[in-house]
């Protein structure tokens, strides 16, 4: 049984669990940020420092060929059946691509629950098209900008 990177017992650890032993090529690693964001996205807004909500972003790195599809693979299968007991759970899966402010501002504000859980395939392409002091502004850069401040409480 795998110790997933020492997490304590609990929700997490069972989502991790579920996530690892549903992936064709299990990653431990992989099942336990998918474990970490899912449970995230639950309590998010009731476990925060001075009211400014719980903003984590979690990454994972590997190689072609890792299992990386397991965290949204596994969450989506364990979120299939708790949405007949639960359907407002169905809402913690936020969209899949937020290409402007209002789009994001739109996707919060239509929301019963503004906690969310994004999976981004390629984590690299959308931080890509993030602007940066050091390199010139591109036409996708001047797009993105306007999403640090809607994302950001400060």
């Amino acid at each position: 049984m795998p110790t997933f990177l020492g997490m304590p017992p609990g929700l997490m650890r069972d989502v991790a669990s579920f996530v690892y032993h549903a992936a064709p090529y299990p990653n431990e690693a992989i099942a336990a940020v998918a474990g970490m964001g899912f449970v995230a996205a639950i309590v998010g807004r009731s476990h925060n420092i001075n009211g400014l909500g719980l903003n984590q972003y979690l990454l994972n790195v590997a190689p072609t060929g890792s299992g990386k599809e397991q965290a949204p693979n596994g969450i989506s299968r364990l979120l299939t059946p708790l949405i007949a007991s639960f359907p407002l759970i169905a809402e913690i899966r936020g969209p899949g691509e937020i290409v402007s402010a209002p789009g994001l501002h739109r996707a919060l504000a239509t929301r019963s629950n503004p906690s969310m859980l994004r999976i981004i395939g390629e984590a690299g392409l959308m931080l890509s098209q993030l602007p940066c002091a050091l390199r010139p502004a591109s036409t996708a850069a001047r797009r993105c900008r306007p999403l640090r401040p809607a994302m950001t409480p400060w």
